[in-house]
């Protein structure tokens, strides 16, 4: 079992390894903790006497949010990636003219790693049922 970060109250949900090496639960990233660590942050960064672990602390947590918010935006991107794959991908095989579709898709720059890598696998999946 590991947290990541910390549980419960702070609105991040705790993953926990099944002993088939699945996770029960994904990780949650809500506004409750964001809200927490804002708070968190406010109240180390205002305190009349601070100790060094204090002030350690508030970098930690600077720190904590920049890559957790960068990491959420690159996120939110491959997954918009991997859904315009999956449509581009569908327009491809329902094509009646697949040769067209694809130089179309090409003019308009629509071929992406993401759409390669979808494509290579369905022909893996293929090749494999057959």
């Amino acid at each position: 079992m590991y947290m990541c970060v910390r549980g419960g109250r702070t609105g991040l949900n705790v993953r926990r390894r099944t002993p088939t090496g699945g996770a029960e639960m994904a990780c949650r990233l809500s506004d409750e903790f964001f809200t927490h660590l804002k708070f968190e942050l406010g109240e180390l960064r205002f305190v009349v006497q601070k100790t060094e672990d204090m002030e350690d602390r508030v970098i930690d947590f600077e720190v904590l949010q920049k890559v957790l918010l960068e990491g959420i935006g690159a996120y939110d991107k491959l997954q918009a990636n991997i859904v315009k794959a999956k449509d581009n991908l569908n327009k491809i095989l329902t094509s009646k003219y697949v040769q067209a579709t694809l130089l179309e898709m090409v003019e308009k720059n629509e071929i992406h790693k993401s759409l390669l890598a979808l494509l290579d696998e369905n022909i893996v999946s293929a090749r494999r049922s057959n």
